[in-house]
């Protein structure tokens, strides 16, 4: 499910358009899995990883039968802040998932460099 052995940091889930009704509902459940994943990723056996690698393929199909797709997308990163007292930038990585229409997924998607209002 999470290739290359990759720790994610954060995740961050939207639309690349407006979704109608269903393909919303079947892509929350793909955000809310995934990021319920990741809260258990680091204790979770081999075994329960494939299990969810299935359960995550089903969340999948039903958004594809609504003509959308998961498009992901990989952003390692350093994030700084002024108000650290250690001024040392703290590796990170965040993984983005998007929706988009099935006939048309992305090729490139654009992310803010800086997150609005953070601080970061």
């Amino acid at each position: 499910m999470f290739t290359g052995g990759h720790s994610y940091h954060a995740m961050t889930a939207a639309g690349l358009v407006e979704l109608p009704k269903d393909a919303q509902d079947a892509f929350a459940s793909i955000a809310d899995f995934a990021r319920d994943c990741m809260d258990v990723a680091d204790v979770a056996s081999n075994r329960d990883m494939l299990d969810y690698g299935d359960q995550l393929d089903e969340f999948i199909n039903a958004l594809q039968s609504t003509g959308y797709c998961v498009a992901a997308a990989v952003r390692h990163t350093n994030l700084t802040s002024d108000s650290w007292a250690e001024k040392k930038p703290l590796p990170w990585t965040i993984l983005y998932l998007f929706a988009a229409p099935l006939a048309q997924p992305p090729s490139k998607i654009v992310i803010p460099r800086k997150l609005a209002g953070t601080g970061f």
